[in-house]
């Protein structure tokens, strides 16, 4: 089979792909999802921690996006052992949150702070890649939860996104003494980290980008 051949093939393929996707995008909402979710599961529970990602894997996380309880059920695989099945599903959140606007996403977040976990220590990494001035009021619910890896990774974001309406949510963490480990190549690493000084470093660096 010569080049032109399988060309002409892959062109006529990609057509009868967007037309199933359009017969599938009119099927009932219900439908839908529950093919999509039993689809997802069943990839999910078949991909192991050091896995490839699936190529079918890719599609469903797009189609997962055009649902009406999408975010939930994206947010629902930032839970998997495998780190790039949560990339995957994460940047899908951030394609929605970016198209939509974050509160379109407000469902995720939700999710992640009920069900804590890799979910919660994700997604304000998550948020803090959509570019909406309402990112922050997301990221600040982080910093409220018990567990602190999660707290750490939302003063991160906060850094990460810069805006100085987080400095007043930072500041109230400044006396927390919980101690956390930090991945660090300075000389004093054996000495404790507290939540309290990467807030106080988070509000310097906020500061300075307001500079």
């Amino acid at each position: 089979m010569n080049a032109s051949k399988i060309l002409s093939e892959i062109l006529a393929l990609d057509a009868k792909i967007m037309t199933m996707q359009d017969d599938f995008d009119a099927q009932p909402e219900t439908d839908k999802q529950s093919a999509l979710v039993e689809l997802a599961s069943k990839l999910l529970s078949e991909t192991g921690p050091n896995d490839s990602v699936p190529i079918p894997m890719i599609r469903v996380a797009e189609m997962i996006c055009t649902l009406e309880d999408g975010p939930e059920q994206l947010a629902k695989a930032l839970s998997h052992e495998n780190e790039d099945v949560r990339h995957l599903f994460g940047e899908a959140i951030i394609s929605l949150g970016t198209e939509d606007g974050v509160a379109s996403i407000s469902a995720a977040v939700d999710y992640a702070l009920t069900h804590k976990g890799k979910a919660a220590l994700e997604m304000p990494f998550i948020l803090a890649w959509i570019d909406d001035p309402g990112v922050t009021e997301y990221i600040h619910k982080f910093l409220e939860v018990e567990d602190t890896e999660i707290v750490y990774a939302a003063i991160e974001a906060c850094a990460s996104v810069s805006d100085e309406d987080s400095i007043p949510s930072l500041k109230k963490l400044l006396d927390d003494t919980r101690q956390v480990e930090v991945d660090d190549d300075d000389e004093n690493d054996d000495q404790p980290v507290t939540i309290g000084m990467l807030a106080q470093e988070a509000i310097e660096i906020i500061e300075s980008a307001e500079e």
